[in-house]
């Protein structure tokens, strides 16, 4: 890499910041929008489940997400297999992100998102500073993104691993939360 390029932790620590912060209130944000306009009442008067709205607004913004995403490799400097890697974290972090935010959105406590969304945001990059932190925080998949983007040369699989089980845990609390099949409005 040449002086004159972007250092690659600062666009790691961005993109951490993109999926933690931006992402989740930004999907939590669209769901409240379709509350607040009655459209999740159109929709369960027209029969749309829960699962139907998830994998209708899911790919969409992860779609959104993932070019961001690739950007910020770009911009990073990474190039080959080190993009590979970076996009593939980051792209998996984005997914739980959203699912995460569309879950919290459709919650009776969408307020939540903003507290979630600036723990899971800047608290990987404070656990730099605290051991305390990192240790508490070692289980969030945006601490996993952290941890695999300081150092893009080691194994990932626990990252992917951690990353997944969150994921799995949300989609379990979403199904949970409409195991009647409706939509909350």
């Amino acid at each position: 890499m040449s002086p004159d390029t972007p250092n690659p932790s600062l666009s790691g620590l961005f993109a951490l910041m993109f999926v933690g912060l931006s992402l989740m209130g930004s999907a939590s944000a669209l769901v409240l929008e379709d509350k607040t306009t009655q459209n999740l009442r159109f929709m369960t008067m027209s029969g749309v489940k829960p699962f139907q709205y998830l994998l209708g607004t899911i790919p969409s913004l992860f779609m959104l997400s993932f070019a961001v995403v690739v950007l910020f490799s770009l911009v990073g400097g990474y190039f080959g297999a080190e993009m590979l890697r970076f996009v593939s974290v980051t792209a998996m972090g984005a997914m739980v992100s959203t699912l995460l935010g569309v879950a919290i959105g459709l919650s009776k406590a969408p307020i939540l998102a903003t507290p979630f969304s600036l723990l899971l945001g800047f608290g990987p990059m404070l656990s730099t500073l605290n051991a305390t932190l990192a240790r508490y925080l070692r289980f969030t998949y945006t601490q996993q993104i952290n941890l695999a983007v300081s150092d893009l040369s080691q194994d990932m699989s626990s990252n992917f691993l951690i990353i997944g089980i969150n994921g799995f845990v949300i989609l379990l609390v979403f199904v949970w939360m409409h195991r009647r099949g409706e939509l909350r409005w």
